[in-house]
């Protein structure tokens, strides 16, 4: 399960002022971003962080923090340094309920 498979399955009828971007390839979905107050990237072992720099440039020009949070299977560690390069926070867990979790403890 990839952090996409993750995020999709979150109620965000129950959050408020949460919305989910999953930018496949830049352009329009990463714009979305510019407008954000903060940023959650959710990502798994092995998921694809190329845009992960993208991602930290546009936070940085909107001055918004960044948290990524690494959901892994066992001890692999697959993409934690480039995660950890674009993030201000790092989360790292094995259970993949936990970002919805964290949310709704965020108050969003």
């Amino acid at each position: 399960m990839g952090g996409a498979a993750i995020v999709t399955r979150i109620d965000t009828a129950s959050l408020r002022d949460v919305e989910i971007v999953i930018p496949h390839s830049g352009g329009a979905a990463l714009s979305q971003l510019a407008d954000s107050e903060m940023i959650i990237v959710v990502t798994c072992s092995g998921d694809d962080l190329t845009l992960a720099p993208e991602i930290k440039l546009i936070a940085r020009a909107a001055n918004v923090m960044i948290t990524g949070i690494l959901v892994q299977s066992g001890t692999a560690q697959a993409g934690l340094s480039m995660l950890r390069a674009a993030s201000d926070m790092l989360i790292v867990t094995t259970d993949p309920n936990y970002v919805s979790g964290m949310l709704e403890q965020l108050g969003a």
